[in-house]
């Protein structure tokens, strides 16, 4: 029978406790070290020595479950570390407790300093099939977080792993001799370094096996300032377009079937590209999206290398058949870089790192990452995010650094006196007019409606600002890129292929565009000076006549994303997969009229398996919703001299539920819904019956969207558009408008 304690320690002594204690023959002792309490015992105590160079460590095998695996390491010494522990990493710990199973459940492996075959750590491991080392003594101590390391456990060993990356492995490159070859820019774009990655391999091992052997040799790409410019060798470029020249030996039909095929698998990749990001981590789900984007690319390049070695008898015939599967594929490369920045975002919010560090990896590496959860170091990332170049010989990938890159750029390039500017001619006439400098076409500066666009390349987004354009000049580009396409369908004078125009002109520059003969020229100051009053352009008349608002992200606060974060905080799931089955999947299902917006709320409650009604997700959801006011005090001031239209794609129901907490309807008179009418928010036929609605053309509209890929659409028809980011922002962007 137990006895009653003689002793009650009080609060004094029970705070000391707290502070750490230790117990030896039913005596506790505080305020003692470990070394002093040994000398007091006359015990004999020799710690473990711990060698910070060990990179290697042995322990006893308490589960072998997958044999030899690799993972981060994250030391957790605490309880309150336990929810800080990310999922696929390897937990390192001084032993274990019923309290670390939230972290122990997510670790890919288990290693102890102490503990038996019988400890918490190995009974648990067994259970879960995953492997566990325990007894190491010092592996908390060795073993740093983020160590990249592998543990056998066969053999109850693990050691440390140096994180490979691409420049670890560089070859020496002669600058000298990769100067001397005969280069031209041929793109530039604000792509990913991610993308560019794979345009590299595609560029070599793609075309190579599309074109009989036939393939782009060497390949560089710099990217500064968020700017990718691609150089490509013109011998390269020659020896593949005179290939496909020769296929098609002058056959409207064989172009058509290039056309065709062309069409298709810009579809079929459109559609891969909606797909989520997640997919990739399913079985063969990585292999088959590098395949299918892979085999795309020397299919796209088939057509625009053979137009620019077209020769001059067959151009009639063949161009406008190409020109016109040009512009269908026109969005298709902004479609991927958009998804290269998804699966960036992926990777960012898996990893707590910053999704443009992400951006910045290499194809090899996001394959490695999909495949062994491996990245390399952020001090890489962090280097080439500052600027950095990409250099393909023969399908081998080098990373420059950005020193090393605007080195070889100005070898290849080396800087000219009063160089001439000569291009090629993409669309013919003659003009004079002043040269607007534009890298961004968001960023448009002193460009007025009959200054000419002198650009590396153009994209869609440029499209409004070409309208307006006397003529385009760009240092990039062939037949086929979009500046002469849109120039040759707008009918205005362009040249391409200059190299240098953006570097020698400057902004302001009177200059002559002779498009017949591909050449461009400053006007001598004195001529200019002369002809000043008869080149100056008048400010022209304000036409803006309709002002078009998007709802969700724009006019009111909250809506899906806000849902599903709620939903994904609650239930510890990835919002963005709740996201892909409550909206993608289901919500549109209910705008298209398909089902009603009750049922689509019931069968994604049902897929994802919450533990919640469908009362209570609406209850969340309409929670968030709440009037943007800046924007509401905007749009009554711009109701006074223009007409304001709000644009939703919504099912009828939420609109009702919405309007009746918010009363928009009553603030915008002109509301639209697309989903009534069955069509996408920015499908063409929408602004087509917009335009007919209110007797107004594309360039007497603005429509305001705060998603980007929104914003394509209307720019292609010819609106002048704005990415709304905030209210500021939003009204510097109008005044340069209106």
């Amino acid at each position: 029978m137990l006895k009653t304690p003689s002793y009650i320690p009080d609060k004094k002594e029970l705070e000391k406790r707290l502070k750490g204690y230790i117990y030896f023959k039913d005596r506790v002792y505080t305020g003692i070290s470990l070394s002093e309490f040994f000398q007091k015992q006359s015990f004999f105590y020799q710690e473990d020595k711990v060698d910070n160079a060990i990179s290697e460590l042995k322990g006893n095998v308490a589960s072998s479950h997958n044999k030899i695996i690799q993972g981060k390491a994250q030391i957790i010494l605490h309880k309150d570390q336990v929810p800080l522990f990310k999922s696929g990493n390897i937990l390192i710990t001084i032993m274990t407790t019923p309290l670390f199973l939230p972290a122990m459940k997510k670790a890919k492996a288990i290693i102890t300093d102490e503990g038996g075959l019988t400890c918490h750590a190995a009974i648990t491991a067994r259970e879960l099939g995953i492997p566990c080392i325990i007894g190491t003594k010092v592996a908390t101590k060795i073993f740093k977080d983020n160590d990249l390391i592998e543990v056998d456990a066969e053999k109850g060993l693990i050691k440390k792993i140096k994180e490979n990356t691409i420049e670890d492995n560089l070859p020496r490159l002669d600058f000298t001799k990769i100067a001397k070859l005969d280069w031209e820019k041929k793109w530039a774009r604000n792509f990913t370094l991610l993308l560019c990655s794979y345009l590299g391999y595609q560029y070599y091992y793609s075309c190579r096996d599309l074109f009989e052997g036939n393939t782009f040799n060497a390949v560089l790409i710099r990217q500064f300032d968020e700017i990718t410019t691609a150089y490509q060798l013109i011998s390269d470029n020659e020896r593949i377009g005179n290939y496909v020249v020769e296929k098609i030996d002058g056959k409207a039909e064989t172009v058509k079937g290039y056309a065709e095929e062309l069409r298709e698998r810009t579809d079929l990749l459109s559609l891969r590209l909606k797909r989520p990001i997640y997919f990739l981590e399913k079985k063969k789900g990585f292999q088959q999206f590098e395949t299918q984007l892979n085999e795309y690319s020397p299919i796209f390049f088939r057509l625009i290398r053979a137009a620019n070695c077209l020769p001059g008898h067959l151009k009639e015939s063949l161009l406008p058949i190409m020109d016109e599967i040009r512009i269908y594929t026109d969005p298709i490369f902004d479609e991927i870089d958009g998804y290269m920045k998804k699966i960036a975002e992926y990777i960012s919010k898996k990893e707590k790192i910053p999704s443009k560090l992400c951006e910045c990896l290499l194809r090899e590496e996001v394959g490695e990452y999909f495949q062994k959860h491996r990245l390399p170091k952020i001090s890489v990332l962090q280097e080439r995010l500052r600027g950095c170049g990409l250099y393909f010989e023969n399908g081998k990938e080098t990373v420059l650094s950005k020193k090393e890159t605007m080195g070889l750029i100005q070898a290849i390039f080396p800087a000219k006196e009063n160089p001439e500017l000569k291009g090629s001619s993409a669309s013919p006439g003659i003009v004079k007019g002043l040269a607007r400098i534009i890298l961004d076409p968001q960023k448009p500066g002193l460009f007025k409606p009959g200054d000419i666009i002198i650009a590396e390349m153009t994209h869609p987004g440029y499209l409004l600002l070409m309208k307006q354009a006397k003529a385009i000049v760009t240092d990039a580009g062939g037949a086929l890129c979009h500046a002469a396409v849109v120039a040759r369908e707008f009918k205005i004078p362009c040249v391409v292929g200059t190299q240098i125009a953006t570097e020698v002109l400057k902004d302001g520059d009177l200059i002559e565009v002779n498009a017949v003969k591909g050449v461009v020229k400053k006007i001598p100051e004195k001529q200019a000076s002369k002809k000043k009053d008869k080149t100056k352009i008048k400010n022209p008349k304000n036409t803006i006549k309709l002002i078009i608002f998007d709802n969700y992200g724009v006019t009111l606060h909250g809506g899906y994303p806000d849902t599903m974060q709620h939903l994904a905080k609650e239930f510890h799931r990835d919002w963005k997969e709740l996201q892909e089955i409550f909206y993608t999947k289901y919500f549109n299902q209910a705008v298209e009229q398909k089902i009603s917006q009750q049922e689509a709320w019931k069968k994604a409650i049902d897929e994802t398996k919450l533990p919640i009604s469908v009362e209570e997700v609406k209850k969340i959801h309409y929670h968030y919703f709440q009037l943007n006011h800046d924007i509401i005090n905007l749009a009554k001031k711009l109701s006074k001299r223009y007409t304001i239209l709000l644009l939703t794609k919504n099912t009828k129901g939420q609109v009702e539920d919405a309007d009746k907490k918010l009363g928009f309807r009553k603030i915008f008179p002109n509301f639209i819904n697309t989903g009534e009418y069955g069509l996408t928010k920015t499908s063409p036929e929408m602004f087509k019956i917009i335009f007919k609605k209110f007797n107004v053309h594309p360039e007497e509209c603005i429509y305001i969207d705060d998603q980007t890929i929104n914003l394509e659409a209307p720019q292609r028809l010819g609106i002048h558009t704005i990415h709304y980011q905030n209210i500021k922002q939003l009204k510097e962007e109008l005044k340069r408008i209106i």
